[in-house]
């Protein structure tokens, strides 16, 4: 019996932790319509501004 309380706590603890990394873990790990947007906006204002061709070949490469 004290064998089978020991295992059942020891799980617990596993749990109680893996919990607590999930809870730790950065809500950025999920791409966003927002920060899609965001990257879009960037990189137009870099072509339309831009007079370097190789400034926006890097930009477009990301799109190819």
């Amino acid at each position: 019996m004290k064998e089978k309380m020991n295992e059942l706590e020891a799980m617990r603890n596993e749990l109680a932790y893996r919990i607590k990394e999930l809870e730790n873990k950065k809500e950025t790990d999920f791409i966003t319509p927002e920060m899609i947007l965001k990257i879009f906006e960037k990189d137009r204002e870099i072509i339309n501004s831009s007079k370097d061709p190789h400034e926006i070949k890097e930009v477009l490469k990301n799109y190819i």
